[in-house]
């Protein structure tokens, strides 16, 4: 009777302690990922002034007016996952010295969610919508 309690507590020892590394592991997965989110690859969004495009390693912010209108690439993209198909993205412009943060929530098919960081000077959330 002894003898298997003994060998359940170490048992279950090594269980506690397989569960623990694999907890670690799971914190270490909220990383940094180079590219576009792959829900997001390939897809064009609008809104009323303006619009999204995304490819696979890049994407270009659009305006309504003036040289925006053609195009601002964003390079040097980078992604985390916040959450369910939300994502904290870093990009950077030509025009910028440091990278930019923006957040993007994908609601559904038709719609995308876009919000610039509370630094940026464009605070606003975007509600974005499937195009093309």
């Amino acid at each position: 009777m002894r003898k298997s309690v003994v060998i359940g507590l170490i048992v279950s020892g090594f269980l506690l302690e397989f569960s623990g590394e694999s907890q670690g592991d799971l914190v270490q997965a909220s990383t940094w990922h180079h590219g576009i989110p792959q829900i997001l690859k390939h897809t064009k969004w609008h809104h009323e002034t303006g619009r999204i495009t995304f490819g696979t390693k890049w994407f270009s912010l659009w305006g309504p007016t003036g040289g925006a209108r053609w195009g601002i690439g964003q390079t040097n993209v980078k992604y985390e996952v916040v959450g369910h198909h939300k994502y904290k993205i870093s990009h950077q412009d030509s025009h910028s010295f440091g990278p930019t943060i923006s957040y993007a929530k994908y609601v559904s098919y038709q719609k995308l969610i876009w919000k610039w960081d509370k630094s940026s000077q464009a605070v606003s959330n975007y509600r974005y919508y499937h195009w093309g």
